[in-house]
């Protein structure tokens, strides 16, 4: 909402200032938050719920930091903005994590109303202020105050309620140093692998934004929003596929078949969802000018990359879930930083010569690398599976 209203009413330059600082911002932030909302509902959920905040807290304080640190130092001119995103993001962890009991208590109808809330505040907020000022700041410490009241007068009493309530017997005992540091040691796989990947893509708009190229930062911003949905709609359809995948990997005559299996499932979604690919691709170049201002237009070498990573999505996303399916959590970082290091050394030689298209094929190519290792990876796994049998 931010970027469509700062695009209608401020302009580029505002966009990409904005876009900047979420990229310097979310991967520090990312990382900060070490997985610890899936911690709690899963591997170890037999914590403290204080435990998880408390190593938040120290991993947000120092995320925090580091994030206004090397702003102060790279790009000293948006320390206000970078400082308002990061402690925005502080807030919305910690409400993120304060979710965790609720869940747990099965209370998802009082999560949606309390996100909707602050959606409805914080853009009805933006809306207002950066028509009558055009002031981001003013804009980005309304959203920081509205959330920050969010959380103290919804989020966190129902959370020590339900806490209460139904985990009193895990929350009665005092927290302790092992097991802040187990939970420490248990995030840190996840939190690792996570910051890469959101590292991975922010390289480009770091590129650009040393290009000098500070408009194709925000519509960069804008494309990643857009292919964002595409992940959300391809990410959901994998996760349905998690218990026939489940079944194949855990069984001893199956087992053999969980490669071709994902072949298959990989092959008839990707056919599936090709009309649906080629309408979003035809309707961006309509919809992005109408909704983000004539600032932002698509063009044939924009398009061409985002038409490849749309095929290669499905692959990627079902590909991520037989990893995890075969209990392949350490092969995240091994893809994470394969991704960085394409992306990097893709981008300082795509992005000087092509710009934004640079970016973008950078990016892609970084998707099919992480294909490629993951499937190999993937391979191993399942041929030490049946070997064993």
């Amino acid at each position: 909402m931010v970027l469509i209203v700062l695009a209608n009413t401020s302009g580029a330059a505002s966009v990409s200032e904005y876009s900047l600082s979420l990229a310097i911002t979310t991967p520090f932030f990312i990382f900060a938050q070490l997985g610890l909302k899936s911690l709690y509902l899963t591997k170890h959920a037999d914590h403290r719920q204080k435990t998880y905040l408390l190593v938040l807290g120290v991993a947000l304080t120092f995320a925090f930091i580091i994030s206004v640190a090397a702003t102060s130092i790279f790009t000293p001119t948006l320390i206000i903005v970078v400082a308002l995103v990061a402690f925005s993001k502080v807030i919305d962890s910690f409400s993120d994590l304060l979710t965790a009991p609720l869940q747990r208590a099965q209370k998802a109808q009082f999560i949606a109303v309390v996100y909707g809330i602050n959606a409805l505040f914080c853009s009805v907020g933006v809306i207002v202020i950066l028509t009558h000022s055009l002031n981001l700041v003013y804009a980005l410490a309304w959203i920081l105050l509205f959330s920050i009241f969010n959380m103290c007068a919804l989020l966190i009493p129902v959370a020590l309620h339900t806490t209460r309530k139904y985990l009193s017997h895990v929350e009665s005992d005092p927290t302790n140093t092992r097991e802040l540091l187990r939970v420490t040691h248990a995030g840190l796989p996840l939190g690792i692998s996570t910051g890469l990947f959101a590292l991975t893509a922010s390289v480009p708009q770091y590129l650009l934004a040393h290009q000098g190229e500070i408009d194709a930062v925000g519509f960069l911003s804008i494309l990643l929003y857009a292919f964002g949905l595409a992940e959300l709609l391809v990410g959901s359809a994998s996760q349905s596929w998690i218990p026939e995948a489940r079944k194949y990997f855990t069984s001893p005559s199956l087992v053999k078949e969980f490669k071709k299996l994902l072949s298959k499932t990989v092959t008839k979604w990707t056919i599936s969802l090709i009309p649906l690919f080629l309408v979003g691709i035809v309707s961006s170049w309509f919809v992005i000018p109408m909704v983000f201002a004539n600032d932002y237009r698509m063009t044939i070498p924009i398009t061409l990359p985002l038409i490849v990573s749309l095929f290669l999505l499905p692959n990627l996303q079902f590909g991520n879930i037989a990893i995890l399916v075969a209990n392949l959590y350490s092969t995240e970082i091994i893809l994470a930083l394969a991704a960085l290091v394409i992306v990097l050394g893709t981008g300082f030689i795509l992005i000087p010569i092509w710009g934004l298209p640079g970016a973008l094929w950078s990016l892609t190519l970084s998707s099919l690398i992480r294909i490629f290792i993951g499937r190999f990876l993937l391979g191993l796994k399942v041929k030490n599976s049946y070997a064993k049998e």
